[in-house]
């Protein structure tokens, strides 16, 4: 028998009851309808849209509506019953040093060439650790630009420079190597925004079902299942399993790596979301100058076409992405000065060619991640765990 145990129930009003439960895969919310008794089964990632709609029946021929925004202090107070349960804040901490692993593992380089073509998968990586097959030392590469502090930090880890990397034994170029040497926890402590807020954040977004499954049509893909099958483990061995979570989490790790490695910059974009794009940036002095489409999958189950404007005066540049095949969704439209962009071509090149592409995927996820953060932080009131 499949296991569900409530752990937060409030009443909305006389029509409408919430409640949390945790289950053999991923937490469930109930929408119950008091009157009817009926109960319909989702996910907590069902309420971070604030444009969607909970509509209800009252009657024969009576209703009521309830936009998401306004159920978010309800949302708020269900997420401190479920946090206060015994078993949630744990597996919170278990998921953070987990996701924490799996986020500053190293993708490894063996061939020098490789670095002139590097892949695209592992541009998608904080960490290159570049060691020939057999030698005693290896060096470890930043992926990322640092300000000075972290630059210091870095830099006094081990002989090095932020070119090249730092010159490790080749035993310590895992992510058990960058923790033994303290960085990972000296970066959350100098810059905890870039560094430890993304990942506390993601990490109970996972526990509780804020994160959608990779592939929204089979549950078991979800992380928080994943994560939840694991718990009995997790109470005798005191950890979760990396290898049975990281293939589920390989989107939101995307995600938060762009955000780190875009950090600075995102500041200086200004983000907007409208109908039509482009119509708003030719009106406004932008001309088009390369445009790539994107397959659904790759930026999630939308599929974007994705344009890069120049402002014909100069100084400005745009993207817009545009979900391409349902013209209710709105355009991502980015506006920012051109050296952002050059920037980020640089910062996401990983010491190699500069991948226009990759580019364009990661200021999207880096700007979608920090709405998704500052959503989950409206609901739970910022009332998540602190370093």
């Amino acid at each position: 028998m499949s296991m569900r145990e409530e752990i937060a129930n409030l009443r909305v009003d006389e029509n409408l009851t919430l409640t949390f439960h945790l289950t053999d895969g991923s937490p469930v919310v109930n929408i119950i309808n008091n009157g009817t008794g009926k109960r319909k089964p989702t996910y907590l990632s069902w309420f971070l849209n604030e444009g969607r709609e909970l509509h209800m029946k009252t009657g024969p021929k009576s209703s009521v509506t309830y936009t998401v925004a306004q159920l978010d202090e309800t949302l708020w107070q269900l997420m401190n019953q479920a946090m206060a349960h015994p078993v949630v804040k744990p597996m919170i901490w278990q998921t953070f040093r987990a996701l924490t692993d799996i986020l500053h593992q190293p993708k490894v380089i063996t061939r020098e060439n490789e670095f002139n073509m590097l892949p695209e998968e592992k541009r998608y990586s904080l960490w290159l650790a570049w060691s020939m097959p057999g030698a005693p030392m290896g060096r470890l590469i930043p992926c990322f630009p640092m300000n000075d502090q972290e630059a210091q930090i870095f830099l006094s880890a081990a002989e090095g420079d932020l070119e090249e990397g730092l010159k490790l034994p080749a035993e310590d170029m895992g992510v058990q190597g960058l923790q033994r040497r303290g960085l990972i926890t000296k970066f959350m402590r100098s810059n905890p925004q870039r560094w430890y807020t993304p990942l506390m954040i993601s990490s109970a977004a996972s526990v509780l079902g804020m994160v959608e499954p990779q592939n929204p049509a089979v549950d078991d893909t979800s992380i928080a299942h994943k994560i939840w099958s694991q718990r009995g483990t997790v109470q005798v061995l005191g950890s979760l399993d990396r290898s049975e979570i990281a293939p589920h989490a390989t989107d939101l790790i995307r995600r938060i790596v762009a955000y780190v490695r875009h950090f600075y910059d995102l500041t200086l974009i200004e983000v907007e979301r409208i109908i039509d794009g482009h119509e708003q940036l030719l009106k406004e002095g932008f001309g088009r100058r390369d445009r790539v489409e994107f397959p659904a999958g790759t930026l999630g189950k939308q599929a974007f076409m994705v344009t890069v404007y120049i402002h014909k005066e100069g100084g400005l540049g745009a993207i817009v992405y545009h979900p391409t095949g349902n013209s209710v969704l709105k355009d991502w439209v980015l506006r920012y000065p051109v050296e952002v962009y050059a920037t980020a071509l640089k910062n996401d090149s990983c010491s190699s060619m500069a991948d226009p592409n990759v580019t364009l995927l990661n200021l999207l996820r880096a700007v979608r991640f920090q709405s998704w953060m500052d959503r989950i932080l409206r609901i739970t009131r910022n009332n998540l765990p602190t370093m």
